[in-house]
């Protein structure tokens, strides 16, 4: 067999086919059909054109409240960086020898550092002319050493040298161009097509020439290869050195040869161009090789820099400024920072640079690390752009209130918003941005009554399912003796009219529940500011919490004693109800109206009766028309706290009919917490100390209560869920031999147990994966443990059973995190779950 063939039969040929059967994805829209898969096609796409829409609306009103409060924190941080001087507005860069150093406070909640450390780099590129600066940015977790430091450094530098000699390069050749373009007469778009074809033929040639040495020495290798298969083994052993040292000079010459002879006819190629062109091309020509000739010049010089100081001087003779950001200076070495800072003070001596360093710690806690020698070179200035708590605030308040929507946004029920606000503090607003878009996302896309809530009903194409719908929403069935009889006999037989007019009435009272809110609070806003200068609450969410908080602690109130009062047959008015103590933190406004003067008072009177928005209050029917005398006074206080009152109590969506077109209830806030903080432990020791939810489950289970799993399962749990529960009765440390025998004894009927095991596998209806030979010997073996029983005498099989189970069943607790080995691994466990409380 020759060397050719015995070197193909070695190779692996790969075919790729191109996969058949695939399915092509018509639909581009992602939402699937609902109502069982009978959703009208125009009805998914209307849903997904409103969550699209929707979600748009909201998102636009986050990144607006998060860019107008990062660049009003953001911009003395650029002044200081530039070194602009505030008093005199001049640059005391030259002037001070200190280093330029911004410490930034990130603040102490951790999940809010990334999106603080984008914005802040975004902004001094953005804002400062991203040409002329040079942004490092150093991290604890990658440089940890100095040397890795340098290395960062070098590169970064390294990176933006390159990037301004290419485009400074390619800057002045168009500005050559142009120029003799224009001193000759020509026009700026003239022979563009003239040009582009001329570095076509320049690049096809280029590659041709490529290709004809690759083809040459391909040739020669040929040659060599073919003469020595005729030489014998031994000539080729002695000669081998030498014939290769003729091969390589003899290749390396040709190649010597063929690349001088190849700039030869590139050169004779130029000439008889440049010949051929006309006066302004020959020009163009010649200073676009002046410029290629510095651009190499000084890219070759830029490859070969081993000396930082080189970059450096590189960049202060382009006017770059050098920024250098130490992201997590919390959990960097402290000798790193200051070897760093020294660093950038030497180079600030010759150039502009500058340093950013963000803690999440108090600065007088960080300032304690760095050395008080070091300190004095530092030009420092303290920035708190923490600006999570005023950026979270306005964001819920938009997105949550939104009183100033109406379709672009979904409705929160007061008892969701409420659980949103007692979190406040501890959420991030990346965690809030992915609660609300989950949110939008659940609603819109498993929701098929969410194609409602629009103002465009052209688009909806109703058919008899969602007449099904209907009749199953939860706000129908709940509430079904207080509908009207009309609606129940439309639903009953499909009547679009009835049906519809009722859908139209109780949309209408959902578009109104803003009206009705933003009403509420802009009253009470404007009460505020009449009567007091001293403020109550501060915002809105604050009003909300102070109104709604209260409310539904009467509303539960008034559940408790709702029977008492239906058996004393007593009417409840609204001053005798816990509902009147609602508004008890408008007690200082209302003492207030004492101290008014009578203008004041007539004034504040003639507002409220001008404007239409506070309608429902003067709308009622003892409010008074002058507040003269100290009954008139308490007239108005008491018909303002009635009028009040019974807004908050038609705000209540509790009972509103269709209110799952647009309306999230407080149902959201436990799935929230299980998709992004799952409680896998709780969950994992409830299904332990209760498995008789899980596994007598009618829903996931063949088999319920009353049968021989039943039975089985009163005198023995799973195995597991036994240990588990000696394991909660046991100590820090426990025994593995006292764990063994107390988990042995757990089964006090042992006969009857056995009797039911062997009952199990002899029916064998449900077990799967047992063979039959498997199942036989098991039986055999359980009878066997039956006799020995029956005799009073001890059984091994049984042992050796109990024993296997007890060792799976530690480890299966180790794998779940409540089990460790202790010290002596043979004599004791440890549990690990009690560690740190």
């Amino acid at each position: 067999m020759s060397s050719n063939s015995f070197s193909d039969s070695q190779k692996i040929i790969y075919e790729l086919k191109p996969r058949k059967g695939t399915k092509k994805h018509l639909n581009e829209i992602p939402f699937v059909r609902l109502l069982g898969g009978r959703e009208p096609s125009g009805n998914v796409e209307m849903r997904y054109n409103l969550y699209t829409r929707n979600w748009e609306r909201q998102l636009r009103s986050i990144e607006s409240v998060l860019d107008k409060n990062d660049r009003f924190k953001f911009r003395n941080l650029k002044k200081f960086l530039n070194g602009e001087d505030d008093q005199s507005k001049k640059s005391y860069w030259k002037r001070d020898d200190r280093l330029i150093t911004g410490l930034l406070h990130f603040g102490s909640n951790i999940a809010n550092h990334g999106r603080l450390l984008k914005n802040v780099c975004d902004y001094i590129q953005d804002e400062s002319d991203g040409e002329r600066v040079c942004l490092i940015k150093i991290n604890a977790s990658t440089c940890t050493q100095m040397d890795h430091v340098i290395k960062t450094i070098e590169d970064e530098v390294m990176k933006r040298v390159q990037e301004l000699e290419s485009s400074r390069g390619k800057v002045k050749r168009r500005r050559v161009n142009k120029v003799n373009r224009l001193d000759l007469g020509f026009s700026e778009d003239e022979d563009d097509d003239d040009e582009e074809e001329i570095n076509d033929d320049e690049e096809e040639e280029e590659e041709e020439e490529e290709d004809e040495e690759d083809s040459r020495s391909h040739v020669v290798k040929s040659e060599i290869d073919s003469s020595l298969r005729f030489m014998g083994k031994r000539e080729v052993d002695n000669e081998f050195q030498a014939v290769g040292v003729k091969v390589e000079s003899n290749l390396s010459l040709g190649r010597r040869t063929r690349s001088a002879f190849k700039k030869e006819d590139s050169i004779g190629a130029e000439e008889k161009t440049e010949l051929a062109l006309p006066l302004g091309k020959k020009l163009e020509k010649s200073a676009e090789k002046e410029q290629d000739d510095e651009y190499s010049h000084k890219l070759s010089r830029g490859s070969k820099f081993i000396d930082l100081d080189d970059l450096m001087d590189d960049l202060r003779a382009s006017g770059v400024k050098i920024i250098l950001l130490i992201e997590n200076a919390d959990a960097m070495n402290t000798d790193i920072i200051s070897r760093i800072l020294k660093l950038l003070w030497n180079y600030s001596k010759s150039q502009h640079v500058s340093c950013i360093i963000g803690i999440s710690t108090p600065f007088l806690i960080f300032q304690e690390k760095i050395p008080k020698m070091l300190l004095k070179i530092l030009k420092t200035q303290r920035f708190q752009i923490d600006n999570s708590n005023e950026a979270i605030n306005q964001i819920m308040e938009d997105l949550l209130l939104n009183i100033n929507e109406t379709y672009s946004s979904l409705i929160f029920e007061p008892k969701l918003v409420l659980e949103f606000l007692k979190d406040k503090e501890e959420i991030s607003i990346q965690q809030f941005y992915n609660y609300m878009k989950s949110i939008y996302m659940r609603h819109y896309f498993s929701e098929p009554m969410s194609i409602f809530w629009t103002n465009d009903f052209s688009g909806i194409d109703l058919s008899k399912e969602y007449f099904e719908v209907f009749k199953k929403l939860p706000s129908i069935m709940k509430d079904g003796e207080k509908l009207e009889d009309e609606f129940l006999q439309g639903i009953l037989s499909d009547s679009p009219n009835i049906v519809g007019k009722y859908l139209r009435i109780n949309l209408n009272k959902l578009i109104n529940w803003r009206f009705n809110f933003r009403n509420l609070i802009d009253f009470l806003n404007f009460i505020q500011a009449f009567l007091t200068f001293d403020k109550i609450w501060n915002n809105n969410l604050d009003l909300f919490q102070m109104i709604f908080g209260p409310y539904y602690q009467s509303k539960k109130q008034m559940e408790d004693n709702l029977e008492i009062l239906t058996f004393n047959n007593n009417k409840l008015k609204l001053g005798d109800s816990p509902f009147s103590k609602i508004f008890k933190f408008l007690n200082p406004l209302w003492e207030s109206l004492e101290s008014m003067e009578d203008d004041q008072l007539e004034n504040l009177i003639g507002q409220l009766k001008e404007d239409d928005q506070f309608l429902f209050i003067t709308s009622h029917s003892e409010f008074p028309d002058n507040l003269i005398t100290a009954l008139e006074i308490n007239q108005f206080i008491k018909c303002v706290n009635e009028s009040l009152i019974n807004q908050v109590i038609e705000l209540d969506l509790t009972n509103q009919p269709f209110r799952e077109i647009c309306v999230i209830d407080s149902s959201m806030s436990p799935l929230l917490k299980q998709w992004f903080n799952p409680q896998i432990r709780d969950v994992t020791m409830d299904v332990l100390d209760s498995s008789h939810k899980l596994l007598f489950n009618e829903k996931y289970w063949k088999f319920g209560k009353g049968g021989l799993d039943w039975e089985l399962f009163k005198i023995f749990e799973p195995s597991v869920c036994e240990l588990y529960r000696s394991y909660k009765d046991a100590g820090v440390v426990v025994n593995v031999y006292d764990f063994y025998q107390v988990f042995k004894e757990n089964v006090i009927d042992k006969k009857r147990f056995i009797n039911l095991l062997i009952e199990k596998l002899t029916n064998g209806g449900t077990l799967e994966g047992f063979e039959f030979g498997e199942r036989k010997i098991c039986i055999e073996d359980l009878k066997l443990m039956y006799e020995q029983f029956e005799n009073n005498s001890k059984s091994e099989l049984w042992d050796k059973m109990i024993l296997s189970w007890f060792l799976r069943n530690v480890h299966e607790l180790e794998i779940l995190g409540l089990l460790n080995e202790g010290k002596n691994k043979s004599m004791s466990l440890e549990k690990v779950v009690w560690k740190g409380i």
